[in-house]
Protein backbone atom coordinates (compact mmCIF):
# COMPACT_ATOMS: atom_id res chain seq x y z
CA UNK A 1 0.00 0.00 0.00
CA UNK A 2 1.08 3.62 -0.76
CA UNK A 3 0.89 6.55 1.36
CA UNK A 4 1.14 9.26 0.38
CA UNK A 5 1.20 13.10 1.91
CA UNK A 6 -2.32 14.42 1.07
CA UNK A 7 -1.43 18.13 -0.93
CA UNK A 8 -1.86 21.13 0.43
CA UNK A 9 -2.22 24.75 -0.20
CA UNK A 10 0.96 26.30 0.75
CA UNK A 11 0.32 29.11 3.72
CA UNK A 12 1.61 32.81 2.11
CA UNK A 13 1.75 35.17 4.67
CA UNK A 14 0.60 38.07 2.96
CA UNK A 15 0.98 41.59 4.63
CA UNK A 16 -3.33 41.51 5.03
CA UNK A 17 -2.40 37.97 7.60
CA UNK A 18 0.23 39.46 8.97
CA UNK A 19 -2.00 42.66 10.17
CA UNK A 20 -4.93 40.15 10.77
CA UNK A 21 -2.69 37.48 12.36
CA UNK A 22 -1.22 40.87 14.87
CA UNK A 23 -5.34 41.57 15.34
CA UNK A 24 -5.96 38.11 16.70
CA UNK A 25 -2.98 38.85 18.75
CA UNK A 26 -4.11 41.93 20.29
CA UNK A 27 -7.54 40.07 21.44
CA UNK A 28 -5.25 36.73 22.83
CA UNK A 29 -3.25 39.43 25.18
CA UNK A 30 -6.06 41.65 25.88
CA UNK A 31 -8.05 38.09 27.30
CA UNK A 32 -4.87 36.40 28.53
CA UNK A 33 -6.40 36.46 32.03
CA UNK A 34 -9.16 34.14 30.53
CA UNK A 35 -7.20 31.47 28.27
CA UNK A 36 -8.05 29.05 27.12
CA UNK A 37 -10.26 31.14 24.88
CA UNK A 38 -12.42 29.73 21.67
CA UNK A 39 -12.27 30.50 17.96
CA UNK A 40 -15.99 31.36 18.64
CA UNK A 41 -14.75 34.11 21.14
CA UNK A 42 -11.94 35.73 19.54
CA UNK A 43 -13.99 36.26 16.16
CA UNK A 44 -16.82 37.87 18.14
CA UNK A 45 -13.82 40.31 19.52
CA UNK A 46 -12.46 40.77 16.09
CA UNK A 47 -16.54 41.42 14.29
CA UNK A 48 -17.18 43.99 17.42
CA UNK A 49 -14.05 45.55 17.00
CA UNK A 50 -14.65 45.74 12.77
CA UNK A 51 -12.03 43.86 11.67
CA UNK A 52 -14.02 41.49 10.29
CA UNK A 53 -17.90 40.93 8.98
CA UNK A 54 -19.77 38.76 10.48
CA UNK A 55 -20.67 36.21 7.97
CA UNK A 56 -19.43 32.35 8.08
CA UNK A 57 -16.42 32.54 5.30
CA UNK A 58 -14.47 35.15 7.65
CA UNK A 59 -15.46 32.70 10.36
CA UNK A 60 -13.59 29.98 8.48
CA UNK A 61 -11.00 32.04 7.15
CA UNK A 62 -10.16 33.62 10.94
CA UNK A 63 -10.47 29.64 11.35
CA UNK A 64 -7.53 29.07 9.04
CA UNK A 65 -5.71 31.82 10.05
CA UNK A 66 -5.54 30.89 13.80
CA UNK A 67 -4.91 26.85 12.48
CA UNK A 68 -1.34 28.39 10.46
CA UNK A 69 -0.40 30.92 13.79
CA UNK A 70 -0.43 28.23 15.42
CA UNK A 71 1.61 25.39 12.98
CA UNK A 72 4.24 28.67 12.30
CA UNK A 73 4.44 29.05 16.57
CA UNK A 74 3.28 32.46 16.03
CA UNK A 75 0.40 31.67 18.76
CA UNK A 76 0.88 28.98 21.81
CA UNK A 77 -1.40 26.26 21.48
CA UNK A 78 -2.37 26.43 25.33
CA UNK A 79 -4.11 29.80 23.89
CA UNK A 80 -7.56 28.13 22.71
CA UNK A 81 -9.74 24.95 23.12
CA UNK A 82 -12.88 23.45 21.81
CA UNK A 83 -15.18 23.26 24.24
CA UNK A 84 -17.88 21.69 22.24
CA UNK A 85 -16.23 18.82 21.04
CA UNK A 86 -17.14 15.45 23.09
CA UNK A 87 -14.30 12.97 24.18
CA UNK A 88 -15.31 10.13 24.64
CA UNK A 89 -13.65 7.17 26.84
CA UNK A 90 -15.88 4.74 25.03
CA UNK A 91 -13.73 2.24 23.25
CA UNK A 92 -16.14 -0.56 22.04
CA UNK A 93 -16.53 -4.05 22.70
CA UNK A 94 -13.88 -6.80 22.74
CA UNK A 95 -15.31 -9.21 20.45
CA UNK A 96 -19.35 -9.77 19.35
CA UNK A 97 -20.17 -11.73 22.24
CA UNK A 98 -19.20 -8.60 24.45
CA UNK A 99 -21.52 -6.96 22.06
CA UNK A 100 -24.47 -8.96 22.08
CA UNK A 101 -23.98 -9.29 25.94
CA UNK A 102 -23.97 -5.53 25.83
CA UNK A 103 -27.58 -5.37 23.86
CA UNK A 104 -29.10 -8.10 25.97
CA UNK A 105 -28.67 -6.31 29.04
CA UNK A 106 -29.45 -2.96 27.48
CA UNK A 107 -32.90 -4.13 26.23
Amino acid sequence: MNFTKAKRRKWSWTDHRVRQGNRVMEVVNELQDYWPLTLRQIYYRLVAAGHLDNTRSKYNDLSALIKQMRLDDWLPWEVLEDRVRRVSDKRGWEDHNELQTSVIENM
